[in-house]
């Protein structure tokens, strides 16, 4: 039991696995939106042209979806908006930004 003692336990186990530079769950969107707009091409029957287009416009969503925002750098855009499909319709939830607030209370 001494020697698992003395391994150091982690403060925090938010771990990612990376290849290269990149997460492999970016890359595994990635992956996932090219093969969504390859397999929506193929259920149209279109031309290879638009099989590469739309091939693209998925990969593109899958960047767009795994991509931080200024406004949440810690939080993926697929999250925000998990959060927000999952949030009550009859509340009202107030936008503004983070300074943006405050800047008005000093005002008055």
């Amino acid at each position: 039991m001494d020697k698992y003692q003395k391994i150091m336990i982690p403060k925090s186990t938010n771990v990612s696995i990376k290849i290269f530079f990149l997460d492999m769950f970016d890359v595994f969107a990635l992956f996932i939106g090219g093969m969504a707009g390859q397999q929506i091409s193929f259920l149209f029957n279109l031309q290879p042209t638009w099989q590469l287009v739309l091939t693209g416009f998925g990969v593109v969503v899958g960047i767009l979806l795994v991509m931080r925002t200024p406004l949440a750098p810690k939080i993926r855009n697929y999250r925000v908006l998990l959060s927000i499909m999952r949030q009550d319709q009859s509340r009202y939830y107030p936008l503004f930004l983070e300074g943006e607030n405050n800047a008005n209370k000093k005002k008055k």
